[in-house]
């Protein structure tokens, strides 16, 4: 065997082997990032699934929020397995122990009638499954991500938030009334405005989906002002046709940064979150 060709050879194991690491590699980040990504689906769905209860037994836009509440519920059962095949160490299965009773909790209230003791309950159990879903999404986000990523993520959050945001309102209004829910929808109010900043400076920054931007900025004013008011006056009606409209909004904005996620020329320049 001559010396060039065992130098060859030598050079084609070297990129075998780089190349076989930096696969399995993206690999990882690509199956971490699927099981983030269910969990933060079903933080949005447990949300979906509880707003639409209050809205279903004040029997406001009653066929909607059937429709809403199957949607969250298909949506929950649907990242529910990739999530649990994701699961790791004591810790992450203990949650998710507790995110499943919290579920089956949920479902099991329903269809039960709205009272101050089941309306309680699904407060409680949407809560219980946001903060345990919310902490495994956290667990298996890549550490490293490109600016695309963090926005998409971002845009995602925004649309949790305005579903847990019409919980409360309309909680509220059904009569679950105390200054724990009114201060979890002032600070989730707060969040939702923040995310909103953020994805507002990149879209000026780059140009992208700014008509959708101006859109989503000049109906949040009128919409905040409504949630923020629900101790004064209530307007449900109002209330979830302006909060499907922002949702019809980010869904869009959605859509464009996870295109852009697939083609982003700064795949290998991933950022630190």
């Amino acid at each position: 065997m001559s010396i060039l060709f065992k130098k060859l050879l030598c050079s084609l194991v070297f990129l075998f082997c780089a190349f076989s690491l930096f696969s399995g590699e993206a690999l990882a980040e690509d199956s971490e990032g699927s099981i983030s990504t269910a969990a933060s689906n079903i933080q949005q769905a447990s949300q979906k699934i509880a707003k639409s209860y209050f809205y279903k037994e004040q029997d406001i836009r009653y066929e909607k929020a059937v429709e809403q509440m199957e949607e969250g519920l298909i949506e929950f059962d649907k990242n529910l397995p990739t999530l649990q095949q994701g699961i790791q160490g004591k810790e992450q299965e203990s949650i998710m122990k507790f995110l499943l009773s919290s579920y089956e909790k949920l479902k099991a209230i329903r269809h039960k009638p709205l009272t101050k003791k089941n309306g309680a309950i699904v407060i409680d159990a949407s809560e219980s499954l946001f903060d345990a879903a919310g902490f495994l999404a956290e667990a298996h986000l890549p550490k490293a991500r490109t600016t695309e990523q963090t926005i998409l993520e971002e845009t995602q959050r925004l649309l949790r938030q305005l579903e847990r945001i019409n919980k409360y309102y309309i909680a509220h209004h059904a009569g679950i009334e105390n200054n724990n829910n009114v201060i979890q929808l002032r600070q989730a109010v707060a969040t939702f405005e923040a995310g909103l900043s953020k994805i507002t400076a990149h879209a000026n920054k780059t140009g992208a989906l700014k008509e959708n931007i101006n859109r989503i900025n000049k109906l949040w004013p009128i919409a905040k002002d409504f949630y923020l008011g629900v101790q004064q006056r209530a307007q449900p009606v109002i209330v979830l046709a302006a909060t499907d409209k922002l949702t019809e909004e980010l869904l869009i904005l959605e859509k464009h940064h996870k295109l852009q996620t697939q083609k982003d020329p700064q795949k290998q320049m991933k950022l630190k979150h």
